[in-house]
């Protein structure tokens, strides 16, 4: 209806939308759409330039989602008659006192199919829930404290499936109840900032329905049983911010035998660090990322895992130190990357420009090192294949 709208008018928004809800979108629809966008995106954004808003995401040259300040409810009136917005960034910094009054009540909240709410106030959570405001909301990021009420509430959203909880006190102890109350939403991906799960079966009411795809954890301590329930269905897994031991880390590898994308913060609270964990990955393509990988010089244990990594095919390393003793890690013809990506990590170039991984590499990404590298010359040199895309920013250059 709106395209047709914005076609009558001769507004190419509308073109636009109709390519965009074709299914399949053909090789000359995808051609056709690209070069509307090209051709007249400059305008759009001029057109949204007095637009009430932080921010906002534009495609097709609609604005699709938005970072809106809850001062007065007229920003949102603005969205409603002028976009078809169905996702929303909120914060409580610079809003109205009342705003928790009006702001379930208007009419955008029934279209959203995606709300990030920013607001470290216990308060905000239930209040947001209570009057059934968002019955179209698939996706929904919060803070708050997960009670057993609260997640009854959440259980409430009919079409919720991606749930992201920020905890508010590092402290808190979940009860399984709330994760049981949760385990009839069917979500299909969880993620949890800071906790305690205080025992093995309080994650379990999660793993009934049989849908959970992808679960992460950031600043939480439990034991690993907690997870293992989980991991069988899972196609991706982020432990970067689970604080169990290393063994327990490996029990959970184990029982995840579907993983495709898996994400690890290794350092000195895992005993046996990487070699206690890749013994586990399983033999199907996997995209890992390690976050706070430290090689030791003394660990002999990297060079005997060679075959475990075999099947890692896209490779993310974050805040890593990766010195002259990772070489018998990453030098290995039967690892063959074709992604290889490298953020804030300190490392010398001549592991890599040694390794034979390097020899697939389709795409080498160096964000931000800790010590200066020259990913041109790196990627010319050790890499030069014409397939490789190469992506580089804030990298200091060497001297000279």
């Amino acid at each position: 209806m709106l395209a047709d709208a914005l076609l009558e008018r001769g507004d190419p928004r509308g073109e636009v939308i109709q390519l965009s809800l074709a299914e399949p979108l053909s090789p000359q629809s995808e051609e056709r759409r690209a070069e509307l966008c090209d051709c007249h995106e400059p305008e759009w954004h001029r057109a949204y330039r007095e637009a009430p808003l932080d921010n906002y995401d534009l495609r097709g040259g609609l604005i699709t989602s938005a970072i809106v300040s809850l001062d007065r409810p007229e920003r949102l009136d603005w969205l409603v008659e002028n976009t078809p917005v169905e996702s929303l960034w909120i914060s409580d910094f610079e809003a109205g006192e009342d705003w928790l009054e009006w702001f379930p009540t208007h009419p955008l909240c029934r279209r959203l199919k995606s709300l990030q709410v920013e607001a470290e106030d216990v308060r905000v959570a239930p209040a947001l829930l209570a009057r059934g405001a968002f019955p179209n909301l698939e996706k929904l990021q919060l803070f708050g404290e997960l009670t057993v009420s609260l997640a009854q509430q959440l259980a409430a959203l009919p079409k919720l499936r991606i749930l992201k909880f920020g905890e508010l006190r590092d402290d808190t102890r979940f009860s399984p109840a709330a994760f049981d109350a949760l385990g009839s939403l069917g979500l299909r991906s969880f993620s949890l900032h800071r906790g305690v799960l205080r025992s093995a079966n309080v994650l379990r009411g999660l793993a009934r329905p049989g849908t959970l795809q992808s679960i992460a954890f950031d600043n939480v301590t439990g034991p690993a049983d907690a997870v293992i329930p989980l991991a069988g269905s899972l196609t991706r897994l982020d432990l970067a911010g689970l604080d169990c031991e290393g063994p327990g880390l490996q029990r959970i590898l184990t029982a995840a035998s579907k993983v495709e994308s898996l994400r690890l913060g290794l350092g000195v609270e895992y005993s046996g660090g990487l070699a206690a964990a890749v013994r586990a990955i399983k033999s199907q393509p996997v995209d890992l990322e390690l976050v706070s990988l430290r090689i030791k010089s003394d660990d002999s244990r990297a060079a005997r895992d060679q075959p475990a990594l075999s099947s890692v095919k896209q490779l993310r390393l974050e805040q890593c130190q990766l010195t002259n003793s990772a070489a018998a890690l990453l030098a290995t013809a039967s690892w063959p990357l074709s992604s290889l990506t490298l953020s804030g990590c300190a490392f010398d170039p001549s592991v890599l420009e040694r390794a034979s991984l390097c020899r697939d590499l389709k795409s080498l990404e160096v964000t931000s090192p800790a010590s200066p590298f020259d990913v041109g010359s790196f990627a010319n040199t050790v890499i030069p294949s014409p397939r490789l895309t190469r992506r580089a920013s804030e990298i200091p250059q060497r001297p000279g």
